[in-house]
């Protein structure tokens, strides 16, 4: 059943998809800290796959694994380390299909002095379509067809790290 946000996504064409909701998961005894996102293909086209671009906070706001750094190549700000996961979704999802894709252990703990993860952001994703044709949606847009774009946790943490709220 969908509810009222996924149903105005799809009434709207710049809204490719629909996030609801997602977030870590709680970290589990090896120190690895997962991911999920659940989503609606908002689209009137099949989605071939998806791949979201999520960086991770810990308690005190840092960002997991690096900085933000300027591209050289580019010259945009870009988040390179190792904190940004690429997570890649490969399902077909028709249109108003839905999905709730989880990846776990995305981040690691590697020793006991690094802080845990508590959130993470999607900041950017990509959709491929089963005629071939391709979706880049950066942060600003992707946050319009996201019901809450804070840093989340599935266990109903909410931050302002990484967000322009």
């Amino acid at each position: 059943m969908r509810n009222q946000f996924e149903l105005a996504a799809e009434a709207d064409p710049q809204k490719l998809i629909a996030i609801t909701h997602y977030g870590t998961t709680v970290t589990n005894s090896a120190g690895g800290t997962g991911f999920r996102v659940y989503l609606r293909n908002s689209s009137p086209r099949e989605i071939q796959s998806m791949t979201f671009h999520v960086s991770a906070y810990d308690k005190q706001g840092a960002l997991v694994g690096g900085v933000i750094q300027t591209d050289e190549q580019s010259g945009d700000l870009s988040k390179k380390h190792s904190g940004l996961k690429a997570l890649h979704f490969n399902q077909t999802l028709k249109p108003g299909g839905g999905a709730h894709p989880l990846w776990p252990s995305t981040w690691v703990q590697k020793t006991t002095e690094q802080l845990p993860v508590v959130c993470a952001v999607i900041d950017s994703a990509e959709i491929a379509y089963t005629d071939g044709t391709r979706a880049v949606i950066p942060k600003q847009a992707l946050d319009t067809m996201t019901y809450n774009p804070k840093c989340l946790s599935l266990a109903g943490a909410e931050f302002n790290f990484g967000t322009n709220q």
